[in-house]
């Protein structure tokens, strides 16, 4: 009689909220009460944390725990619905949310595949200090916790994060922490330069994902005087990021892929799979498909230009359908 193996399990933090898309927007008000119609709305299940959970267990065969907050209201229904639908078993909700709370809504206009949102974050500020504390002995046996959108997430300060993740790192040594976008909303207007928020934080991080703005932000490298190619900038940009990451970051840069830089290594560019512009319906959410693929693979030791790749191919799926993951669909099963 074989043994069926486990499938791996990969811990996310991040938000989750209903992503209503305006559809048919031919353009946006240019003015004061000026208004434009849209021909019908959809909602869809979006927010960075759901994206990455609902990509990761539609793509390859593995379980994810949630850490998010998704209240009782008709919105988290919904949620609730979509994951016990698309991914019965799969996906455990791990919600911060308490009897009575609003989940949170994006309301989401595309005009020629590029989104602008409006966004209500309704329970997300539940997801602070007492939550993580309260869910860190769960923790102790994961393989890897992947934290997502933490810009996005009003109760959560830097700080606590930063504590958190120490403490976590003296009780799971081997954990694996994954940190991806939206980080500069919560690193602005505190009359402390992005890169000294920052790098507390990236101390305790395995692989941070930011994109090419904001890794030059984070890093502090342009100035007036730079005349860098894009590339080589960007290759300075991660040099000083890595000085305190333990692996490597690994920016993303859209249609153009991805650059994996590995402390001590030459950075390898890993392109994008093309596709044709008609194709491309919206790229909401596709950074958190991409980070689905990625952390798949990692979850495996696939090597990671490898997880670069299926990170890609994830992304390509995802800009191809309306919302974040709708479009995602198995390719790999190991």
């Amino acid at each position: 009689m074989s043994k069926t193996t486990p499938n791996p399990i990969l811990h996310v933090l991040g938000n989750s909220v209903v992503d209503m898309f305006m559809l048919g927007v031919a353009s946006f008000p240019a003015q004061d009460g000026a208004r434009a119609e849209v021909s019908g709305v959809d909602s869809q299940p979006g927010g960075n944390g759901l994206n990455v959970a609902l990509a990761a267990a539609q793509s390859t065969s593995t379980d994810v725990h949630l850490l998010t907050a998704i209240g009782d209201d008709e919105r988290g229904k919904l949620l609730r619905a979509a994951c016990a639908r698309r991914m019965p078993g799969t996906v455990e909700l791990i919600s911060a949310a308490r009897r009575g709370d609003q989940t949170g809504l994006s309301v989401v206009a595309v005009q020629d595949a590029q989104p602008r949102f409006l966004v209500f974050p309704g329970c997300s500020d539940r997801i602070g200090a007492a939550f993580l504390r309260s869910h860190i002995n769960e923790l102790v046996a994961a393989q890897c916790l992947h934290l997502c959108g933490i810009g996005l997430l009003p109760g959560l300060e830097l700080s606590t994060l930063v504590r958190f993740l120490h403490e976590l790192r003296q009780i799971a040594p081997g954990i694996l922490i994954v940190l991806d976008v939206n980080l500069m909303a919560k690193a602005r207007n505190t009359g402390v330069p992005l890169w000294r928020r920052i790098l507390p934080l990236l101390r305790h991080v395995d692989f941070f994902v930011p994109n090419d703005a904001e890794a030059i932000a984070y890093s502090s490298v342009a100035s007036p005087r730079d005349n860098l190619a894009a590339t080589e900038l960007l290759t300075k940009a991660a040099a000083r990021l890595n000085a305190s990451v333990r692996v490597a970051t690994i920016i993303t840069r859209g249609p153009l892929g991805v650059l994996l830089c590995e402390r001590g290594k030459v950075p390898i560019s890993v392109p994008a799979v093309k596709i044709p512009r008609r194709k491309v319906v919206d790229t909401v959410g596709a950074g958190d498909a991409w980070a689905a693929g990625f952390l798949c693979g990692l979850l495996r030791n696939i090597d990671l230009v490898e997880c670069c790749r299926r990170g890609n191919e994830l992304a390509a799926m995802s800009i191809q359908s309306r919302g974040g993951t709708s479009g995602i669909s198995a390719v790999h099963s190991a």
